[in-house]
């Protein structure tokens, strides 16, 4: 090799080797002076949902820790996916968040093989937000007045109960598929567009049977159209402890709906973790847990290792449910 063939070789490396180190530099001032502008929580669906309010009651507590402004974007659209994706493929620098939910973290891959992202893959938990459980209710003049007796005649009439759900492939209808079969039920499942009308039916004995959220249904079971029969938990909510759950009744049945804030994966992990430790605090404050227990959820504190090991989890058993049973939203 010539002389000067090692002098240009020579400065070669010492140019790369200083980009390498400039951009380790940059990456870590940006990390340690984030946020340095606005930050977008984006919700993957419409104004007025409980993504919505969570993502609305965290974002003026984040804006004051952090001294700028966190702004709340709805970019709705096919279950959640256009907004899970757009964060899943954008800039990983700290500037979006995804308040998702299970629909688009958990079930909406198994039953849209063609998009985009994958949340195991793409996104990195940050924190959990909240969860709750689902509740099996029944028209108030249904004459089985018990888990029991729902049982012994629905095995006797297969087919007969009719149990609404807000949707084909939402967590209430899988939900309700998980329990006929735990129960070894063959129920009618009927998908409404949205928990309001599902309920209004069960109320009028269209449906016998809805499963729901315990906030959606509570207005019903206080005017008496509908009774609670069992949350899908292993213990009782603290908000609505006159709801026994299924455990209590012999079956141990959970389905559980998520709330969860997450990033692209690449984004720093020190920017990861500031803004977790952020929420998680913010989650712990008196005014903070009021307002989202009026949604009729309870704040989630997991750490982080395990929320996501539970997602992992919760994935591959919803679509082993949703392949078992040939669900589809074709």
């Amino acid at each position: 090799m010539t002389t000067l063939k090692r002098n240009y070789l020579k400065a070669g490396m010492l140019l790369l080797a200083a980009f390498s180190a400039a951009a380790l530099s940059v990456g870590h001032v940006q990390a340690k002076d984030w946020p340095s502008g606005s930050v977008t929580i984006v919700v993957p669906y419409p104004a007025g949902g409980n993504s919505d309010a969570l993502a609305r009651i965290l974002a003026p507590e984040l804006g004051e820790k952090f001294g700028v402004s966190f702004i709340v974007e709805n970019r709705a659209g096919a279950s959640g996916t256009i907004g899970a994706a757009s964060v899943a493929h954008g800039r990983p620098n700290g500037s979006e968040f995804l308040l998702g939910s299970s629909a688009d973290q958990i079930i909406t891959p198994s039953l849209y093989p063609s998009i985009t992202y994958d949340p195991g893959r793409d996104l990195t938990v940050v924190s959990g937000v909240s969860r709750d459980a689902l509740l099996l209710a029944a028209d108030s003049d249904l004459p089985l007045k018990s888990w029991e007796e729902i049982v012994k005649w629905g095995k006797e009439n297969p087919l007969k109960l009719k149990v609404a759900n807000s949707g084909t492939g939402t967590s209430t209808h899988l939900g309700a598929v998980l329990l006929g079969d735990m129960a070894g039920v063959e129920f009618t499942h009927v998908p409404y567009r949205g928990a309001a009308q599902a309920i209004i039916d069960t109320v009028a004995g269209r449906t016998e049977l809805v499963v729901t959220s315990p906030i959606s249904s509570a207005s019903q079971r206080e005017a008496g159209g509908l009774k609670a029969v069992a949350l899908a938990a292993k213990q009782r909510s603290p908000l609505f402890p006159d709801i026994p759950t299924f455990s209590e009744l012999g079956l141990e049945y959970e389905a559980m709906s998520w709330y969860v804030l997450v990033a692209a994966t690449a984004t720093d992990p020190e920017i990861v973790q500031r803004m977790g430790d952020a929420v998680r605090e913010i989650l712990q404050k008196k005014e903070v847990v009021e307002k989202i227990n009026k949604l009729g959820v309870e704040p989630d504190l997991a750490p982080v290792d395990e929320l996501t090991r539970l997602l992992s989890e919760e994935r591959v058993f919803w679509a082993e449910l949703i392949k078992k049973n040939n669900i589809s939203i074709e």
